[in-house]
């Protein structure tokens, strides 16, 4: 299943454990989610072996809606010159703070906010899922800036 379809799948749910269900009954491999989610494989396991607390369900039925959302203010607000208002009960769920900047990014149609050091935990697990297993970002950037040099230097020298 390609990460688009795992994004979809699982946008709105409100913890790791519901989109660790979501996924296993979607058919993803428990290797795969556990890459996903940036998580262990052993806390996916536990969560597919382990009973699901208050329930013999698994997935997006056993999600009860935050009662946050529930609430009317909990909704941003968009004004008329294009500003986003986010309520205090959203950011302080994203553990931002007044003056935080905040990363957004286009996700599948909608939107993905979240503080700049969830922004480049995100960014690194995008990073590490489309390397070859076994491969070091860091020997990766060196050999992509070694060919580039080198290529440089072979211009220079035309």
């Amino acid at each position: 299943m390609k990460p688009a379809d795992m994004v979809r799948l699982t946008r709105g749910l409100p913890s790791k454990s519901a989109k660790i269900r979501v996924l296993a009954e979607a058919g993803v491999p428990r290797a795969d989610i556990a890459r996903f989610l940036d998580i262990r494989y052993q806390h996916v396991r536990n969560v597919l072996t382990g009973p699901v607390p208050g329930s013999d369900k698994r997935g997006f039925e056993d999600v009860e809606t935050p009662s946050f959302l529930a609430a009317e203010h909990a909704f941003p607000i968009l004004t008329e010159d294009g500003a986003l208002t986010i309520p205090a009960v959203l950011t302080g769920a994203l553990g931002a703070k007044p003056g935080d900047r905040l990363v957004v990014v286009e996700d599948d149609g909608g939107l993905w906010i979240g503080t700049q050091a969830a922004g480049i935990r995100r960014a690194q697990a995008m990073a590490r899922r489309s390397m070859p297993e076994g491969t070091s970002g860091t020997d990766l950037l060196f050999e992509m800036r070694r060919r580039d040099f080198e290529a440089e230097q072979k211009e220079g020298a035309s």
